[in-house]
């Protein structure tokens, strides 16, 4: 399932890793989002440009679930996290 339109990190969008996960923060709209354990595994991968089939190889060995749930995880985080304003897909700024 390759996505023609690879997403990435939004413009002006900061994250902190931090030990229970990872913060997303907008900074002009001062919002932020909390990522936990496997959310922040998925956003780590992405901003570390690993393709989509390699997040979910990587999401059922850190989650411990199987292939299909891994990918209707990656899918869901992917689209929701686009719909929110967290990611943009396309080519990088």
């Amino acid at each position: 399932m390759a996505n023609k339109r690879t997403p990435h990190c939004a413009e002006h969008v900061v994250w902190i890793v931090e030990p229970w996960g990872v913060t997303l923060i907008h900074a002009p709209h001062g919002r932020s989002c909390q990522l936990p354990y496997p959310e922040a595994a998925i956003w780590d991968l992405l901003t570390r440009c690993r393709p989509e089939e390699t997040i979910r190889s990587m999401l059922e060995l850190i989650a411990g679930i199987g292939p299909h749930e891994a990918e209707a995880l990656v899918r869901s985080r992917l689209d929701a996290w686009a719909e929110e304003g967290w990611l943009e897909t396309g080519g990088p700024k």
